[in-house]
C-alpha cells in the first residue's frame, strides 16, 4: 500500500510539473488547453509586448477621436473609449489607436480583450485589426487585417483579410458581453491563420489567394466605428495585452482549417 501511494503521488507531481513547464504539450480540447494561441502552439518568447498592469502609459500608441472618445488606460488596459465620462450618457464620433513604428511583415500576433457598454443607443461596430505602419486613421489603408470585427454584444464575430478591392472573411458566435477573448493571427510567406481563443479557425494560403498577402510592415489597431451625425452606445474596448512574436520558433504543426471566403469589399469598410 505504501509502495502505491508513494507511485501515484511521484506520478502526480510529474504531471503537475509538466504542466507547469510546458504548458503547450497539453491535449487541445482539454479542460487543460490555453485560451492563448501562442501557448497551445508554442510561438516561443515574446519579442513585443503592450502590456499596462504597471502602470505604463499610453506612450507609442498613437490617439485619435472625432467626437466624444478617448484613448486612455483603464484598470491596467489599453482601452478606446467613446466616453463621456457619465456612463449613463451616448456617444459620438470614432475612437481609435494604434501602435507606432514601421511594423511587422510576416510574424505572430495576438490581442486579449473584452467590451463593454453603458447607456442603450446605436451600437458601435468594434474592430481588432492589422493595418500598414502609416496608416491614416480613419483609413483602410492598401491592405487590412482584421482580427475580429463584432458590432455591440452581438454574437457575430468576423476576422479575414482586405486587399484593394477584394476581401476573404470568415465568422463565428461568440459572446462579446464584457468577456475576454484572445484572438491571434499568424503570417508566413505562404500562409495566414486566424486563431479564437487559441484555436485555429482560418487559414488562406498564397495558392489561393496570391494577391492577399501583405508585403510592408504592419502594425496593431484598435477602433471604435461611430456613425457620423449619431447618438451612439458609450462603449470601451480594452485590450489587457497585445503581444508579438517572430517565426523564428517552428511551433507545434497547426491542423489545416477552411479558408475565409472571396467577396467584394465593401466601399468604406475595412
Amino acid at each position: 500500500m505504501i509502495r502505491r501511494l508513494r507511485t501515484l503521488v511521484a506520478t502526480a507531481v510529474a504531471v503537475a510539473s509538466a504542466a507547469v513547464a510546458a504548458p503547450h504539450v497539453l491535449p487541445l480540447g482539454s479542460a487543460a488547453a490555453s485560451t492563448q494561441a501562442s501557448v497551445n502552439w508554442d510561438w516561443g518568447r515574446i519579442a513585443e509586448v503592450g502590456d499596462w498592469e504597471r502602470g505604463e502609459s499610453s506612450t507609442g500608441w498613437g490617439t485619435w477621436a472625432d467626437g466624444s472618445g478617448r484613448v486612455d488606460i483603464y484598470y491596467g488596459q489599453l482601452a478606446v473609449d467613446s466616453g463621456p465620462a457619465a456612463f449613463n450618457k451616448t456617444a459620438t464620433g470614432d475612437v481609435v489607436t494604434w501602435k507606432a513604428g514601421t511594423g511587422r511583415s510576416r510574424g505572430r500576433w495576438e490581442f486579449r480583450v473584452k467590451a463593454q457598454q453603458w447607456a442603450a443607443a446605436k451600437a458601435y461596430p468594434m474592430r481588432l485589426e492589422l493595418v500598414p505602419a502609416n496608416t491614416a486613421p480613419g483609413s483602410c489603408g492598401g491592405v487590412t487585417v482584421t482580427l475580429a470585427r463584432w458590432t455591440g454584444f452581438g454574437s457575430s464575430t468576423t476576422f479575414g483579410i482586405r486587399r484593394g478591392a477584394d476581401r476573404w472573411t470568415k465568422g463565428l458566435s461568440l459572446n462579446n458581453a464584457n468577456t475576454f477573448h484572445t484572438f491571434g493571427f499568424e503570417l508566413r510567406d505562404t500562409t495566414m491563420t486566424w486563431f479564437v481563443d487559441g484555436q485555429p479557425r482560418a487559414r488562406l494560403t498564397s495558392a489561393q489567394a496570391p494577391t492577399a498577402f501583405p508585403t510592408t510592415g504592419l502594425v496593431p489597431r484598435m477602433v471604435l466605428d461611430g456613425t457620423p451625425g449619431t447618438a451612439m452606445t458609450h462603449t470601451r474596448l480594452a485590450a489587457d495585452w497585445i503581444r508579438y512574436f517572430t517565426l523564428d520558433r517552428a511551433g507545434r504543426t497547426v491542423p489545416a482549417t477552411a479558408a475565409p471566403t472571396r467577396s467584394a469589399a465593401v466601399s468604406g469598410v475595412c
